[in-house]
C-alpha cells in the first residue's frame, strides 16, 4: 500500500513537471509571437511615419519655394511702383512743361506768321525782279528756298544775280530778326526778346543724287552751306554771336525741291543742286523758371 502511493507521488510530480514545462513554452510562444507583432506594428508605424516626413519634407520645400516667389514678386512689384511713382513725376513735370510749351509755342506761331507776311512781300519783290523763291511754313517755323543753283560738284554762287538775291534776302532777315516780340511763357508770365535771341537761322545744304563716292555729296552740300554763311555774314551783317546761325550737310537726302511733270532728270538735278534756309525756334533760349 505504501508502495503503490509513493508510485501515485512519483506520477503526479512528473506530469506536473510537463505541464509547467508546457505552461512555460506556451507562454514563451505568446510572448515571442506578441513581440514580433509589436515588432511588426512598430515597423508599420516607423515607414508610415518617415513617409509622412517625406510629404512633409516636400510640402516644406514646396512652400519655401513659393515663398521665394512670392518674396520676388514683391521685389518686382516695388520696383513696378517706384518706377510708377517716377513716371507720374515725370508726367506732372512734363504737363508742366508742355502747360509751358503751349504758351510758347503760340508765341513762336505768331512771330513766324508776322515774318511770313514780310517774306510773302520779299518773295513778289523778287519775283518782280524774275527771281522766284519758295516757302513753306510749319507752325513754328519757316523753310525758304531761295533758288540759288550750283553747277555740277561746284561749291560757289557764280551768277551775279544769284549773289545780289542772297543780299537781298539775308538783309531781311536781319531785318525781321531785329524786332522785338512778346513771348507769353505761362498764364501770367511774359517775356520780351528780340528774335535773334530766341530765333536761329540754319543754312542748309544740297546736291543732286550723284555722286563719287559715300562721303563726296556731304563735302559738297557743306561746302555750298558755307560759301552761301560767308556771303550773309560779310554782306548782310549776320555775324554771330549776336544771331544764331549755322549750317547744314544733308548731301542728297535733304528735302526735295518743287518740280514739275515736265522737268527732265537734268533739271531735277540742277534744282537739288541748292542753299534753303530754315528760321527755327531756340526754345532752350527761354527762360525754364
Amino acid at each position: 500500500m505504501l508502495k503503490m502511493e509513493r508510485n501515485s507521488i512519483s506520477w503526479i510530480g512528473i506530469a506536473d513537471l510537463f505541464l509547467f514545462l508546457f505552461l512555460f513554452f506556451l507562454a514563451a510562444y505568446i510572448m515571442a509571437a506578441s513581440e514580433n507583432k509589436t515588432t511588426t506594428d512598430c515597423s508599420g508605424k516607423l515607414l508610415l511615419v518617415e513617409n509622412e516626413n517625406k510629404v512633409l519634407k516636400k510640402r516644406i520645400t514646396e512652400l519655401e519655394e513659393a515663398l521665394h516667389r512670392c518674396q520676388a514678386d514683391l521685389s518686382r512689384c516695388r520696383e513696378d511702383l517706384r518706377r510708377c511713382r517716377e513716371d507720374l513725376r515725370q508726367c506732372r513735370d512734363d504737363n508742366i512743361v508742355l502747360g509751358k510749351g503751349r504758351f510758347i509755342s503760340d508765341s513762336f506761331g505768331a512771330v513766324i506768321g508776322q515774318a511770313l507776311n514780310a517774306l510773302n512781300e520779299l518773295k513778289q519783290h523778287m519775283e518782280e525782279r524774275h527771281f522766284p523763291v519758295q516757302i513753306d511754313r510749319r507752325p513754328d517755323s519757316l523753310f525758304f528756298d531761295m533758288q540759288v543753283f550750283f553747277q555740277h560738284e561746284g561749291l560757289e554762287v557764280t551768277k551775279r544775280e544769284e549773289r545780289e538775291a542772297i543780299v537781298i534776302i539775308g538783309k531781311e532777315f536781319r531785318r525781321i530778326l531785329d524786332q522785338r516780340h512778346t513771348f507769353k511763357l505761362r498764364e501770367s508770365e511774359e517775356h520780351t526778346f528780340y528774335l535773334h535771341e530766341v530765333m536761329r537761322i540754319v543754312i542748309e545744304g544740297h546736291t543732286d543724287e550723284t555722286k563719287k563716292n559715300e562721303m563726296a555729296n556731304f563735302y559738297y552740300s557743306a561746302g555750298r552751306a558755307q560759301t552761301v554763311l560767308n556771303i550773309l555774314m560779310q554782306e548782310c551783317g549776320l555775324k554771330p554771336p549776336k544771331y544764331r546761325i549755322s549750317t547744314a550737310s544733308y548731301a542728297e537726302f535733304g528735302r526735295k525741291p518743287k518740280s514739275s511733270p515736265d522737268d527732265s532728270a537734268d533739271t531735277i538735278d540742277q534744282k537739288m543742286r541748292r542753299v534753303t534756309i530754315s528760321i527755327v525756334p531756340d526754345y532752350d533760349r527761354l527762360p525754364s523758371k
